[in-house]
């Protein structure tokens, strides 16, 4: 044998393409061995692929009609790569570079020779190579979302490429500090309002923590020990202050909030004012003045006088912001202070002065009119309403008189109440009151009717009846006269002629009474007008005691033909006489009683009866009439009849037949019927079943066939049983039916699969129920369905043929599996951050992605409708609109070869709309005074007001902040950013308040000489109106102004020196009403 060599090259991934040398004879025949345990006869050019890599011996023997030669060599065949590992994952901040990937276990296997890709992702599932990105390291450079990175390797013609595992580097967002809130001013040694975040810091890790730095020049600040939060509330202050918010996240550079000023001003010192005063009602005060002028603040101080009835409760005067007040005429003790105002600062009160009024004198009230009859005594007059006023010390004297026009003092009647003695006139009463220097006050008038004095008359007459009958008429014998002239009456009874009870109704002068069954008596009480009441004589009607009948005994139940017991007095008779006569009567019906002759005794013994008879005992005494006893009923029985029971039945052994039911009822006897059931097994010899003792009964479980009978039972003696027909319960045995089912092969879902079930001892007939996962989907003794799955239980039940005595229904139950087709899934999520404006572009991406086998079909839908182009794990949309649902749906093929489709999670779109804000209507407010702005806003976001000045924000609602300018301001609030952003402007106006003199001089001097009211040109339309002491008007106009001012005159003569009162209305948003005095002097 020969030997030769042959050539070979790889040309494919383990495939190796071999050649062999030329032959130039006849019927050649080759014969190659791979070495792999095949082989091939082909000529030349043989491709053979190998199932692993490694080393193998090949052998080619080739065979003529001249020689047969062969040939060995050994062919190493290289296969796939593997990828090695990359290093490493990474959290950066988002603009920042990431370190170097590095190779942390280099590829191996292949041909030993690698080439490199590095590829990116932002989900870790659809990846994109890196352009330039071959070497075995690579640097990601700066990035700005989180990135997934691996490397590709190819060695050789091994496809496809092997990828590593992924690293992921993690950006999280850069932070955004945030805005604090809110810029303040106040007074020193004032406690400010906590600062808040009004913008919360956004991106970093989402975890943040704080550090509140301060400062004294708005330059150099320093980190506030412990002010760690999200806000900070500061201490008291003394100085000008400035603070911010630095805040951190994770591995991100601090980053620094706005400012926020807390603006100091030195305390206001209130000074004070003089001086107290005692006056009397009505008096005008004198002007209170400034001792002490207030100072700190600003060094501009504004005044507001106030006024309190208490000390307690203080009230602004309108028009009173000067440093000295003149008040007007008083009529109580009022207390005044000044309020001193200055910038920020808060009002700070004075002292308090104390006008001393004495209280106006008022007589108070007396009481009571009255009247009385001639000579009778009066009642007290009586102090209702204490006097009150003047020096709260009050003397008295009381006056009387005869024509309510002349009163009289009555001497020594000089206390708070009188006792008048007995009157023969109607007289006048009334109180005169004084204190101190004040003049005498009548109190109202009291008056005392007096009328002519009453007598009763007398009443007749006596009478005797019989308890239960109707007395005769009461009658007026003499008529009650005097008094008013107009008599009421009222009888009223007695049962013991000492307590007497009004009747109701018995108002004539005559009284009829109703049946009495008592002695009683009777008067009449006549009353008029003040007088009375007075009572007549009494009449007497005398009763004799009501008859009652007694009781008798007993009523009896007997069989017809029976003798009934002795009928026996129970109760005897009593009332009427005392001595008593009796008649016994019978009756059939209970209605028509006749008399039992010779039945006159208190006792009585019936004879035999045939029917249900009725007894009673009339009793008479004296002449009161016949009164019947109670009824004795002695029922006379019917026949017992037994009535009949049901029904006959068959059974199982071991199971309990149905009730037996009475079909026919118990009929007879005393209509009250004992019931027994009896059970026999030969249907001769029965026994009564214990506790069986109701109308029907419910046997228990039996063995055996059962006879059963009901045995009644009425009254008693011989007509007191009666027995029922007898009832037959027939009682087969029982057999045990059985079932099996066959394990169904694995096939792939939806694939028909057809159960059988095999019985025994279930009868020619049975009848089947089958389950899946115990709900019943079909009968008959197969089962086909194409829609189970893995882990569906089929279960058959199997009941015996009916009338086939058995011990239940038989299962069997096996579990179906099906070829595995794992069900793809996939999750979603918007990109982070607060909602976009409209028109902005909005990301959805997918985040996870399982079982989406080798080639997924990506498809987003906006509200279940698909979007055209839009099939890439990545959707980004400018034209979405809030509250629309986002889904992505994938479909794919299992290894079924079945498609499948799964949608992801729904993202709701969150597009904020532009804002909508408004600063409210326009505002007037008078110097010194404030007022709430009206703000609104569609949402709760945050809102900025500018300028600051004169704004605080009670109750921290951004949107209603007290507005208090020095001068017309013009604020605009605004909210939002971007394209959502807006404003709105509102204008406060400030007016001055105008000032009312108290006093003036129309001497033609030049001073003083027209009543002039300051910055009453600022309300067009005032109407001022001057009255003198009685109320009489004296000067009036319309819009006044320097043209039109009062000059003191009336009717165009000088008005007299002394006090007038005005009435000033002002028109407009600040229009009121003031009102005080105002003094003309020469």
């Amino acid at each position: 044998m020969l030997r030769f060599g042959f050539g070979g090259r790889p040309t494919a991934c383990l495939e190796y393409t071999f050649t062999a040398p030329p032959v130039d004879f006849d019927k050649k025949q080759y014969a190659w061995d791979f070495g792999d345990g095949t082989t091939s006869t082909q000529p030349d050019s043989v491709k053979h692929t190998y199932p692993r890599p490694g080393d193998y011996v090949v052998t080619l023997r080739i065979t003529t009609d001249c020689f047969c030669r062969e040939t060995k060599s050994m062919v190493r065949i290289f296969g796939p790569p593997t990828p090695g590992t990359i290093a490493a994952d990474q959290t950066i901040c988002a603009g920042d570079s990431a370190a170097v990937l590095t190779s942390a276990t280099p590829a191996g296997e292949g041909t030993g020779q690698f080439n490199y890709q590095w590829q990116s992702s932002i989900d870790n599932t659809t990846w994109a190579d890196i352009s330039g990105a071959t070497a075995e390291t690579y640097a990601p450079g700066v990035l700005s979302v989180t990135t997934y990175f691996r490397r590709l390797v190819t060695s050789g013609f091994c496809a496809p490429r092997t990828p590593s595992a992924s690293v992921k580097i993690t950006v999280t967002p850069k932070v955004v500090a945030g805005t604090i809130a809110a810029d303040q001013a106040l007074c020193a040694g004032a406690t400010p309002a906590p600062l808040t975040s009004t913008t919360a810091p956004t991106g970093g890790t989402g975890t943040f923590t704080y550090q509140w730095e301060s400062s004294v020049d708005n330059t150099t600040f320093t980190a506030i020990g412990g002010a760690t939060s999200a806000g900070y509330a500061p201490g008291p202050l003394t100085v000008t202050t400035y603070y911010r918010l630095r805040t951190t996240s994770g591995s991100c550079a601090p980053v620094l909030s706005n400012v926020v000023t807390i603006t100091v001003t030195p305390a206001v010192v209130a000074g004070t004012i003089a001086a107290d005063q005692a006056l009397c009602a009505g008096t005008t005060p004198a002007p209170l003045t400034s001792v002490t002028p207030a100072t700190g603040g600003t060094g501009t101080v504004a005044y507001q006088w106030e006024t309190s009835l208490d000390n307690a409760t203080f009230t602004a005067i309108a028009g009173a912001t000067g440093p000295t007040f003149a008040p007007g005429a008083l009529a109580v003790t009022t207390y005044f202070r000044r309020q001193a105002i200055s910038g920020a600062c808060a009002n700070v009160p004075s002292n308090v002065v104390t006008i001393t009024v004495t209280p106006a004198l008022t007589a108070g009230t007396i009481a009571a009119d009255q009247a009385v009859c001639a000579g009778s005594p009066v009642a007290p007059l009586t102090n209702s309403a204490a006097p009150m006023g003047g020096t709260s010390t009050f003397a008295y004297q009381w006056e009387s008189s005869v024509d309510n026009v002349t009163f009289t003092a009555i001497a020594g009647a000089t206390t708070a109440e009188y006792a008048p003695g007995p009157l023969t006139v109607t007289t006048y009463f009334r109180r005169q009151v004084s204190s101190g220097t004040c003049a005498n006050v009548p109190s109202n008038v009291v008056t005392i009717t007096v009328t002519p004095a009453l007598t009763a008359g007398t009443i007749a007459a006596n009478q005797t009846l019989c308890a239960g009958t109707a007395p005769a008429l009461l009658t007026s014998t003499v008529a009650a006269a005097g008094g008013n002239g107009t008599i009421t009456y009222q009888w009223e009874s007695s049962s013991d002629n000492t307590t007497f009870t009004a009747i109701g109704g018995a108002t004539g002068p005559t009284y009829l009474p109703g049946p009495l069954t008592a002695t009683t008596y009777f008067r009449r009480r006549a009353t008029s007008g003040p007088c009375g009441p007075v009572v007549s004589n009494v009449v007497t009607i005398t009763v004799t005691p009501a008859l009652v009948a007694g009781t008798i005994g007993t009523d009896q139940a007997l069989c017809a033909g029976a003798t009934p017991a002795l009928l026996t007095s129970t109760a005897g008779a009593s009332g009427g006489t005392g001595t008593f006569t009796y008649q016994w009567e019978s009756s059939v019906d209970n209605t028509n009683f006749t008399a039992v002759a010779g039945a006159t005794e208190a006792t009585f013994a019936p004879g035999p009866l045939t029917v249900t008879t009725y007894f009673r005992r009339q009793v008479s005494s004296g002449p009161c009439s016949n009164l019947p006893s109670n009824v004795v009923t002695i029922t006379v029985l019917p026949t017992l009849t037994a009535g009949t029971i049901a029904a006959d039945q068959d059974i199982c052994a071991g199971t309990a037949p149905n009730p037996l039911t009475s079909t026919g009822p118990a009929g007879g006897g005393t209509g009250t019927f004992a019931y027994q059931w009896e059970s026999s097994l030969d249907n001769v010899s029965f026994a009564a079943i214990g506790g069986a003792t109701g109308e029907t009964f419910a046997p228990g479980a039996l063995t055996a066939t059962t006879y059963f009978r009901r045995r009644v039972s009425s009254g008693t003696g011989t007509c007191s049983t009666s027995i029922s027909n007898v009832v037959t319960v027939r009682v087969s045995p029982v057999v045990t039916p059985t079932v099996t089912l066959t394990t169904p092969p694995t096939l792939c879902p939806g694939t028909p699969l057809t159960f059988a079930a095999a019985t025994t001892n279930a009868g020619p007939a049975p009848t089947f129920r089958w389950f899946v996962n115990n709900i019943p989907v079909a009968s008959g003794p197969t089962f086909t369905s194409s829609t189970l799955v893995t882990g569906d239980q089929v279960r058959v039940e199997v009941t015996a043929t009916a009338g086939l005595c058995s011990t239940g229904p038989a299962t069997a139950t096996v579990t179906v599996t099906r070829t595995p087709t794992p069900t793809p899934t996939l999750a979603i999520a918007a990109q982070t951050g607060p909602p976009v404006c409209p028109g902005e572009p909005l990301t959805f991406s997918a985040t996870s992605v399982t079982n989406a086998g080798p080639n997924p079909m990506y498809q987003w839908l906006v509200d279940g409708t698909a979007v055209a182009g839009a099939t890439g794990p990545v959707f980004t949309s400018s034209t979405l609109r809030d509250g629309q649902i986002v889904t992505l749906r994938l479909s794919t093929v299992n290894s079924c070869g079945q498609t499948v489709t799964a949608v992801s999670n729904a993202v709701a779109v969150r597009v904020q709309p532009p804002v909508k804000i408004s600063a409210g209507p326009d505002k007037q407010i008078f110097l010194g005074s404030s007022v709430v702005l009206e703000g609104t806003a569609d949402g709760t976001y945050p809102v900025t007001w500018t300028p600051a000045t004169g704004l605080t924000f009670p109750g921290n609602d951004p949107l209603r902040p007290v507005a208090a300018p020095t001068v017309t301001t013009t604020y605009r609030l605004s909210a939002g950013a971007g394209g959502c952003a807006a404003f709105d402007e509102v204008t406060v106006t400030v007016l001055p308040p105008i000032r009312i003199p108290n006093a003036f001089t129309p001497n033609g001097d030049g001073r003083d000489d027209t009543w002039q009211i300051e910055n009453i040109e600022q309300f067009p339309n005032t109407t001022v109106t001057v009255f003198n002491r009685w109320g009489n008007k004296i000067f009036s106009a319309e819009n006044y102004s320097r043209a039109n001012e009062w000059r003191g005159d009336i009717n165009g003569q000088p008005a007299p020196v002394g006090t007038y009162y005005y009435v000033v209305v002002t028109k407009g948003p600040l229009g009121k009403s003031y009102s005080g005095s105002i003094t003309v002097l020469y």
